[in-house]
C-alpha cells in the first residue's frame, strides 16, 4: 500500500482534533443593564462599579470585566452571545477565563428623559470630578452638567467625606446622560 494513502487520513485527523477544542467552550447569552451600580465608600477608585454580567436564569456570571475587547456605555442595555473561554495559564492576580463576544444580540439606548438616582453617594476619593468645560464624572463615567446645576460646588465637596443624592438624566448626543439634580 502506497504511504500517501496512509498519510492523507492521519493528516485530517489530526486537524481535525486540533479544532475541536475550541468547540468545548461554553456559549451563553448575558445581559448587561443599563445603569451600573454605586461603588461601596471602600473603593478608592471608582464611584460607579462595574455592572454584572447575567445569564438567562438571572444568574449573576461575573462583571463586564470578563469581557474581552467591550466598552460599556452608561445608559445603554446589552444583550450578548458569549463564549466562555478558559485560560490555560491564567495570571495569579486576573481571571481563570475570558468572555469572547460572538455576536451582539440587542444593544438598545435608554429613552431621553430616563432617570437614574443614586442615593447616598458618600464623598470621598474624588467621587466626582471635573474633567473638561461641562463635563464632569462619577468615575470611570463622563456626564454632562445641566445649566441650573451647581456641579462645581458638588466637585468642591468631593472629598469632604458628605453624603449626597445624585440624579442623572438621559439627554442624548455625544456625552448621552447629564447631571440634574443633587442634594
Amino acid at each position: 500500500m502506497d504511504n500517501k494513502y496512509i498519510l492523507a487520513p492521519l493528516l485530517l485527523l489530526a486537524l481535525v482534533g486540533c479544532n475541536s477544542s475550541d468547540n468545548d467552550n461554553e456559549r451563553i447569552t448575558v445581559t448587561i443593564g443599563s445603569k451600573p451600580p454605586l461603588c461601596p465608600p471602600t473603593n478608592e477608585f471608582r464611584t460607579l462599579c462595574t455592572p454584572a454580567l447575567f445569564d438567562e436564569s438571572g444568574s449573576n456570571q461575573g462583571s463586564i470585566a470578563l469581557l474581552v475587547d467591550f466598552q460599556y456605555e452608561f445608559g445603554t442595555e446589552y444583550e450578548l452571545l458569549v463564549e466562555i473561554v478558559e485560560l490555560a495559564d491564567p495570571p495569579a492576580d486576573g481571571f481563570s477565563a475570558e468572555y469572547r463576544i460572538l455576536e451582539v444580540l440587542q444593544e438598545e439606548q435608554d429613552a431621553i428623559g430616563t432617570v437614574y438616582t443614586y442615593e447616598s453617594v458618600t464623598l470621598i476619593h474624588d467621587a466626582f470630578v471635573f474633567v473638561d468645560e461641562g463635563i464632569y464624572a462619577l468615575p470611570p463615567h463622563n456626564f454632562l452638567c445641566a445649566d441650573d446645576v451647581d456641579c462645581d460646588t458638588l466637585v468642591d465637596m468631593a472629598n469632604s467625606g458628605g453624603v449626597v443624592s445624585i440624579e442623572l438624566t438621559m439627554t442624548g448626543g455625544e456625552i448621552p446622560v447629564t447631571v440634574t439634580n443633587w442634594n
